[in-house]
């Protein structure tokens, strides 16, 4: 049977007759890939009509192209399963790895002050310790929640809605949310961290400002995507001992990770503003693209 099939492909005539019959050869085959072929029999004496021709002929063109986009669909889910794969390590290294080495260097300190610091410094180092955890384990929440909302398919402005609604759901302050972002695609590793940054911007100011009014932008400018989280609570003190400095950490890493900016202000001497803006893979280098003919 195998060599019968590699004497059909390398057969290069359109039919050839084999006793008392014709055999119609019809080739499968699209951009260099062989499908394979359709056989017509037909009888000696009763060839193929015009009209029965030219079907074959379109179908043995309809059946390769059916064939090939199916490949092309098959090949593009598994390179979106693998970025999502790719997304996901990226991120817990990016977010949850940290967490975790800023927790055993917390242990190292707390070590060290058992056997001569003072019970104050061990309280203080307990106290970052318990932070520390809560905020990875927040960490995790947030991940968790972040890809079971589907990000690539759901999309950054529905995952920014729920995130909103959320929000709204925990606190007492009003919650807005104002998305123009339509028309500039963005990287999954980018939506992530604009994402979770937003969260965490969102997260302090329902914490720590005391204010009634959240408002979280999202815009592009001159090719930037630009992320504006403000309330109207009172200004932050970065130096106090309330406000969760791993978590401005976290965020400044994720700035440095797309070489984006990150500002936390007071423009107006009232509230706190959280800024951050990075110019996106689709605007920052030319896409080329080959055409064959």
């Amino acid at each position: 049977m195998q060599r019968l099939c590699e004497q059909c492909f390398k057969n290069e005539k359109k039919f050839i007759q084999q006793g008392n019959e014709y055999k119609h050869y019809y080739p499968l085959s699209i951009d260099g890939k062989d499908f394979g072929r359709i056989i017509c029999h037909s009888k000696k004496g009763a060839p193929l009509t015009k009209w029965q021709d030219q079907i074959l002929q379109s179908i043995s063109g309809c059946i390769p192209t059916a064939l090939n986009i199916r490949l092309q669909v098959e090949q593009g889910n598994r390179l979106s399963l693998l970025e999502e794969r790719s997304v996901i390590a990226r991120e817990l290294h990016d977010s949850l790895a940290q967490s975790l080495s800023y927790l055993n260097i917390q242990v190292t300190r707390l070590q060290k002050a058992h056997t001569k610091g003072t019970e104050n410094q061990i309280d203080a180092i307990i106290g970052e310790l318990k932070q520390g955890i809560n905020t990875t384990y927040r960490q995790l929440r947030e991940l968790l929640t972040t890809f079971r909302l589907g990000l690539n398919e759901t999309g950054l402005r529905e995952s920014l809605i729920a995130m909103v609604i959320e929000l709204r759901q925990r606190s007492e302050m009003q919650v807005e949310l104002k998305y123009t972002l339509e028309n500039l695609p963005l990287t999954s590793r980018e939506e992530i961290h604009l994402m979770q940054t937003a969260r965490e911007a969102a997260q302090n100011a329902v914490k720590h400002s005391e204010g009634s009014h959240l408002k979280i932008s999202v815009y592009d400018e001159s090719g930037e995507v630009f992320l504006n989280v403000r309330d109207d609570g009172t200004n932050l003190d970065l130096n106090a001992e309330k406000y969760d400095h791993f978590g401005l950490a976290i965020m400044s890493e994720r700035s440095r990770i797309l070489n984006g900016q990150l500002k936390i202000d007071a423009p107006d001497q009232t509230g706190t503003r959280v800024l951050f803006h990075f110019h996106p893979i689709s605007t920052s280098a030319p896409v080329v693209r080959e055409l064959s003919q």
